[in-house]
């Protein structure tokens, strides 16, 4: 990654500097590198908005999520996070195209996004996007990674119910 430019945020910002921050962005650094923000102050956001989130404060991990997608929106455990806060507030299709996000970040190698963005859909009344959803990652991550097959193997099951359930409706 190259360097973040060097920028004085104690004054209001010229054009020059808008142009430095725009072109910084253009090379690859995320707004962190670009503010200076170092990895280990977005690692402590980070741990605040996990333990947010586990004690149940979910509007807060929410923002905390927010803000870290926004200074690193290359790391898909940000938005995973903020996928989770979304889906715990209720907020499923947003949380189900969070959680998109997050695969794209993963280059599409990792099946779990998509397992939970299935989920909130189901759960938001797209019986048909969930799915859908389950049934592409089954394409998705690496043969033999233990993890990978078990949220395949989730997804399977969850495809089994919804289709079960769809027939016994249908014959009700």
């Amino acid at each position: 990654m190259p360097n973040s430019p060097n920028l004085d945020f104690s004054n209001p910002f010229t054009d020059d500097d808008i142009r430095a921050m725009c072109e910084a962005l253009k090379n690859g650094l995320t707004p962190a590198e670009v503010s200076g923000i170092d990895r280990k102050q977005i690692e402590a956001i980070y741990s605040v908005a996990h333990s947010l989130y586990k004690t149940g404060k979910f509007k807060e991990a929410e923002s905390a999520f927010k803000l870290l997608c926004f200074y690193d929106y290359y790391d898909s455990r940000f938005w995973m996070g903020l996928g989770a806060a979304l889906q715990a507030r209720e907020k499923y299709r947003l949380a189900a195209d969070v959680y998109s996000v997050a695969a794209l970040n993963e280059g599409l190698c990792d099946p779990t996004p998509f397992y939970f963005a299935g989920i909130c859909l189901l759960k938001d009344g797209d019986t048909q996007g969930a799915l859908g959803s389950w049934s592409c990652l089954q394409a998705l991550g690496q043969e033999g990674d233990s993890a990978h097959e078990a949220v395949k193997a989730k997804a399977r099951k969850m495809i089994e119910l919804v289709e079960a359930q769809a027939k016994a409706k249908a014959s009700n």
